[in-house]
C-alpha cells in the first residue's frame, strides 16, 4: 500500500490510530523525504535533532509526566 510517504515502520498509521483513541494527545511530524538531507545536512534518522529545534514539540513533550510535583534527587 503506498500513501504517497515514506513508508518506514508506518509511524504515520501509528500515529493515526493513537489520535483516533478517546482522550490521546499525539503529536505527530513528518518530513518530506529527502529534506532532512537536502536541507539540513541530517541523515533521515536524525529527526530528533529537528524535533529539539521545534519549541512547540518541546513543550508538549516535557509537559506529559506521571509525577507531576515529584522532585528527583
Amino acid at each position: 500500500m503506498n500513501f504517497g510517504r515514506n513508508e518506514h515502520l508506518g509511524s504515520h498509521v501509528i500515529a493515526e490510530q493513537l489520535q483516533k483513541m478517546d482522550g490521546a494527545e499525539v503529536y505527530y511530524t513528518e518530513y518530506p523525504e529527502r529534506v532532512m538531507m537536502e536541507q539540513y545536512g541530517l541523515h533521515p534518522h536524525c529527526s530528533w535533532v529537528l524535533m529539539g529545534r521545534d519549541e512547540r514539540a518541546k513543550e508538549w513533550l516535557f509537559s506529559k509526566s506521571r509525577f507531576k510535583g515529584i522532585i528527583c534527587p
